[in-house]
């Protein structure tokens, strides 16, 4: 047998001869939810993997636990995952290292250790592992077992989009906002409160986008006035109000925000249900009078090369040739 690692000591306390014998039998019992659809085949795999783990292979340690991290089996499939992914990392497999990092820094199947998840992941991103690099980051953004440092998950980021890796393309460009819209800078404050609404990049938040999008609101940022309006029009985070909606939305139209304009005329013409599911608030006049507008800024907004405009020309146009072409410009970008 091999030596194993105990997840929270970090002590050897048994060997992995013990594991062998439930190995295949939990395998078993788990290989219907695996991405082996065949069980010789499942069973091949694993006692492969067995094979080399025998030997050392740290590779395959780690497979093992990817086999019982993913797998739906017994309660004791998640410390039993740690454990192989500790004998993998302790062996310099660089995803296990970024696996155990990251579980220390969420405290997932282990307890919180702000440390030592930042003790594996550095050793799997000196190996250049860009998503322990990510991770990292993302314990600095979040505050994950170490206090929040944007300067140092920045650099983080940094290192790991120079690797590739497109995701911390995004979240550089997350801190980016963040520490503009700690200096007050509404425009900032808007894309930010418009991530935190939609949850890009960023885990979905009503009341931080709320807060966010009013201060920019407030300073007359026309796309934060949208996504508050919105924020109305569809009760996300506030209670649905039809008066904010349309207050927000109308500032931002007169803005020459098209989208604004757009979603206007499609609230006069469909209406608004209340809280007794009826609909109120139809107006075909108004309906008319917001769609000309959303015509005039798309048209305007599209001739500036802004791609959502052309696509929103491509259904408000009455000519079908204006509607191709408009399509084909929002195609294009």
């Amino acid at each position: 047998g091999l030596p194993f690692m105990d997840a929270e000591s970090g002590g050897k306390v048994s060997e992995m001869a013990e594991m062998e014998d439930t190995l295949l039998d939990d395998f078993h019992r788990t290989y219907e939810s695996s991405c082996y659809n065949d069980r010789w085949m499942f069973d091949e795999a694993a006692r492969e993997y067995l094979e080399e783990a025998r030997k050392g292979d740290p590779t395959a340690m780690y497979s093992i636990g990817d086999m019982y991290y993913y797998g739906e089996g017994a309660s004791d499939y998640g410390k039993k995952a740690v454990r192989w992914y500790l004998a993998a990392a302790e062996r310099g497999n660089a995803d296990a290292q970024r696996v155990i990092g990251s579980m220390y820094a969420r405290g997932e199947l282990v307890g919180q250790d702000g440390g030592k998840a930042l003790s594996w992941l550095r050793k799997s991103a000196d190996q250049g592992n860009d998503w322990a690099m990510f991770s990292l980051g993302t314990m600095y953004l979040e505050g994950q077992g170490v206090p929040k440092d944007y300067e140092k998950a920045g650099r983080w980021y940094e290192m790991a989009a120079e690797k590739g890796n497109a995701y911390a393309r995004r979240r550089r460009r997350l801190i980016r906002l963040m520490v503009r819209d700690d200096r007050g800078e509404p425009e900032a404050q808007g894309r930010l409160g418009a991530m935190y609404l939609s949850g890009d990049c960023v885990r979905e938040d009503y009341d931080k986008a709320f807060s966010l999008l009013s201060l920019a609101a407030e300073r007359g940022e026309a796309d934060a006035m949208y996504w508050l309006g919105t924020m109305y029009r569809d009760g996300k985070g506030v209670a649905k109000s039809w008066d904010d909606a349309l207050g927000w939305l109308s500032r931002a139209a007169e803005c020459s925000d098209p989208r604004a304009a757009y979603d206007l005329a499609r609230m006069f013409r469909w209406g608004m249900r209340d809280e007794n599911d009826n609909i109120q608030h139809m107006d075909k006049d108004m309906a008319g009078k917001w769609h000309d507008s959303a015509l005039w800024c798309c048209r305007h907004a599209a001739d500036e090369g802004d791609p959502e405009a052309d696509f929103l020309l491509s259904y408000l146009a009455s000519d079908p040739e204006e509607r191709a072409n408009s399509l084909i410009r929002a195609a294009e970008h």
